[in-house]
């Protein structure tokens, strides 16, 4: 073994650990590793930095932007409402809708994030219908991953399957060259697992994280005197708050706010995670001290509401 391939195992090997440890942000390893390569000179810098024009990278660049911008726009929110009205009261309707929804979803945005933006939704139709949340979460993994293969670019993969063949003149896939297969074994997977839930999928209690996602019911908030804290404001078209999401407004840092709930032309999104759009109109539920509550409205141009 020459002394450039131990490199390559050695950064490797300590890359896997940074993966594995969650120690350091992934894009740092990453470009701590071609950093690393070019500094030994394993390879030059034209080498290093050839990966940053090929095509797969600039597609899945752009997929993560589309992914970022259905969650901030409200797309992705609107899509889990609309479930959670559509399933009603039926445990199998929920399932298969939650692995439609999620396999569309996925099908153009990266299937960590489209899992992500249905989960609060899913579990709060699932407790709505005092249905096992396992039976629900499970389905919905399985469809992410599955709606992968709708599109060209839902995966890596397909983008440099794509982008070798472009660069060998071979004619490239279309966008929706993959869709008959994958819808197929989309529809396949629902009817399955449909028919199999009683049987297949586990019935677990939900635990602390799951139950995180939604609202503490009233009586879990009067032993700690929390209605006290609890306050609702609305979002005017003028307010600083308007087409941010959470974590880009910084208002649990700034105010100490922490937004439970928002509530948009009569639909409620419970537990919004920090990607969450906020738009003109929307009704924030928000747990707050009374001398914070009063700086973030004043803040921010926002309406309070009272409690």
């Amino acid at each position: 073994m020459t002394l450039e391939i131990g490199l390559v195992y050695g950064i490797l090997a300590l890359a896997l650990v940074l993966f594995a440890s969650n120690r350091a942000p992934v894009d740092l390893v990453a470009i701590g590793v071609l950093l690393a390569l070019v500094l030994l000179r394993v390879v030059d810098a034209t080498a290093a930095l050839r990966g940053f024009s090929n095509a797969a990278v600039v597609t899945m660049g752009a997929v993560f932007v589309i992914g970022a911008g259905t969650t901030r726009t409200g797309v992705a929110h609107w899509l889990g409402l609309w479930m959670q009205r559509a399933a009603g009261r039926s445990e199998a309707r929920l399932v298969a809708l939650t692995m439609v929804a999620g396999g569309v979803l996925s099908g153009f945005m990266a299937a960590i994030g489209a899992a992500a933006v249905m989960l609060p939704a899913v579990v709060a139709a699932a407790r709505g219908m005092r249905a096992p949340v396992s039976r629900v979460l499970l389905p919905l993994t399985y469809a992410a991953i599955i709606g992968n293969m709708l599109t060209l670019i839902a995966t890596p993969g397909n983008l440099l399957v794509d982008d070798a063949l472009n660069r060998r003149g071979l004619p490239p896939f279309g966008l929706f060259e993959f869709t008959p297969i994958g819808a197929t074994v989309l529809a396949v997977s629902v009817a399955f697992v449909v028919a199999t839930r009683r049987w297949l999928l586990p019935e677990r209690a939900a635990g602390a994280q799951v139950d995180a996602l939604l609202p503490a019911q009233r009586n879990q908030h009067e032993p700690y005197q929390l209605q006290d804290r609890l306050y609702k404001v609305a979002v005017p078209p003028g307010s600083q708050l308007a087409h941010t999401t959470i974590r880009e407004s910084g208002i649990g840092k700034r105010f100490g706010i922490i937004v439970l709930a928002i509530d948009r032309h009569g639909h409620r999104l419970v537990a919004p995670g920090p990607t969450a759009a906020i738009l003109p109109q929307d009704e924030l539920l928000i747990s707050a001290r009374i001398e914070d509550m009063d700086r973030f409205v004043a803040g921010l141009g926002l309406s309070a509401l009272g409690r």
